[in-house]
């Protein structure tokens, strides 16, 4: 991880990478049960998986983002791609919150460095790059919630639903602005 991040900094001193603006979708289903709505976003950060999925996102440490729940980390699996899955019951406003996000990596130089053909996995990206290919990730969020009962007729479910979606579009935008400053940018 160590050695990404170098290739990221010095990379960035000859041309600034700059993460796309997250992509979100919100879909709410009255047909399943009313008021349950779902919301799919897809954002990049220009840091490896391991430092995206770890440093970021699941490490206790990271007080930002993170946290221990009851004296329990995060679980996650490693393998292609990261996959975290997270919930909570009974908040003030939501009878439900839950959701996972999948982290993979985005092979940045491929094109460049690996011209005859397309890397699978790190080991063939480091192969075919010379050990010069930076590793991006992508990062895909998965969110279901229905507000409590009170809150879910039509004017403050609206309400509720902007504040989460807000909400959820600023923390993206927070990650995305971390991701820069552990790149040093």
């Amino acid at each position: 991880m160590k050695e990404q991040l170098k290739l990221w900094r010095d990379a960035n001193k000859k041309e600034q990478w700059h993460d796309a603006p997250a992509k979100v979708k919100v879909e709410i289903r009255n047909d399943i049960e009313w008021g349950l709505c779902h919301m799919h976003i897809e954002f990049t950060l220009g840091l490896p998986p391991q430092a995206a999925a770890y440093d970021v996102l699941t490490n206790p440490d990271n007080q930002l983002y993170s946290r221990v729940i009851n004296h329990r980390e995060l679980m996650f699996s490693l393998a292609y791609c990261w996959q975290v899955h997270y919930g909570k019951m009974k908040m003030m406003f939501m009878e439900m919150f839950e959701g996972n996000y999948t982290v993979e990596p985005i092979y940045v130089d491929s094109e460049r460095l690996c011209k005859h053909m397309k890397p699978k996995s790190r080991e063939e990206y480091r192969k075919c790059s010379g050990g010069q290919g930076r590793i991006a990730s992508k990062v895909e969020m998965n969110q279901v919630f229905k507000p409590s009962s009170l809150f879910n007729l039509p004017p403050l479910s609206w309400y509720i639903l902007s504040i989460t979606i807000k909400t959820t579009k600023t923390l993206v935008q927070d990650l995305q602005d971390r991701s820069a400053m552990i790149r040093g940018v």
